[in-house]
């Protein structure tokens, strides 16, 4: 049948046998391919019976290719040599090609990029490719070395670490916070709704509220939200031009708030119901600028989450 190969001796009976040939010992031979003395010589064995001739002599001090030996070792070393060239090539066209990143748009983009810049510092010539579009992830496609994404952590095709979990509370501007004597309060002006929501589908406003008080006083919180806005940056932007409040997290507010832009009335952050993953593919061994980077997020992640 055309594509087929004649009937070949086992991968693992031939490199020992070419172990052998070039370290003339079989407990040298053994030591390189990381297994027993006995194991190579099971592995001779084979090859030698697939192939109906002695390979190599014995003697008690050394081994000694036969004729057909020399032969054959002869013949199957370049096979190895391009084996070994094809993969180092392949792992120096790894380490050399771009690191791509993506990451949800709402996370802080200047702390972020203190870490890839620290990053380039520690790989000179490394080439990294940010992508910041929310667009679904899918590793499978070879596209994506490292991710950040805000959600529950169970991703297909990736592992996944939680590198924190955010906090959220209502938030608005000081000239609307000095409308706010308690919470009833919230229920009396225009709050803006959260795209998110709990893993239950639950608003976040009634998951904040039922964190301090009760569950009947919580569901007052999920009716009439006012005025429809999707996109936490443009919210940012309408809560600094408006008398609305909004359900925010911290990592998105966090700059306008410590700028005092935006404050949140009673200072009442609770964590929030998802967080923010690490995730890297499955099926793919991790490059080491993916390994440092990860350390690096994981020990710098404080610098944003000051509530």
């Amino acid at each position: 049948m055309k594509g087929t190969r004649s009937k070949l001796p086992p991968l693992n009976a031939i490199r020992a046998f070419d172990a052998i040939a070039r370290q003339e010992s079989m407990s040298k031979a053994a030591l390189e391919l990381g297994i027993s003395p006995p194991s190579v010589t099971h592995h001779l064995q084979t090859l030698e019976e697939f192939l109906g001739t002695k390979l190599i002599a014995r003697t008690t001090n050394s081994i000694t290719l036969t004729p057909q030996g020399r032969m054959y070792s002869d013949a199957i070393r370049p096979g190895f040599d391009i084996l070994i060239n094809a993969t180092d090539s392949l792992m120096r066209h790894e380490v050399s090609g771009p690191l791509r990143i993506t990451c949800v748009p709402t996370l802080a983009i200047s702390w972020l990029a203190e870490q890839l810049a620290a990053l380039e510092l520690r790989f000179p010539g490394l080439h990294i490719q940010c992508d910041f579009s929310p667009v679904p992830l899918s590793f499978d496609r070879n596209t994506v070395d490292f991710a950040i994404r805000y959600g529950g952590g169970d991703y297909v095709d990736a592992d996944s670490e939680l590198l924190f979990t955010d906090k959220i509370a209502p938030v608005c501007t000081p000239e609307t916070a000095r409308l706010i004597e308690n919470v009833d309060d919230y229920l009396k002006l225009t709050r803006l709704p959260s795209p998110e929501s709990t893993p239950e589908g639950r608003s976040t406003w009634y998951y904040w509220a039922k964190s301090f008080y009760s569950e009947e006083y919580a569901r007052k919180f999920e009716i009439s939200l006012g005025h429809a806005v999707k996109g936490s940056r443009f919210t940012v932007e309408v809560l600094k031009v408006s008398q609305c409040v909004a359900m925010m997290d911290y990592v998105t507010v966090g700059e306008e708030v410590r700028r005092g832009n935006l404050v949140s009335p009673f200072n009442q952050w609770v964590d929030a119901p998802y967080g923010y993953y690490l995730l890297t593919p499955k099926r793919r061994s991790q490059r080491e600028a993916t390994k440092q980077l990860r350390a690096l997020l994981k020990r710098t992640v404080n610098q944003i989450m000051r509530p």
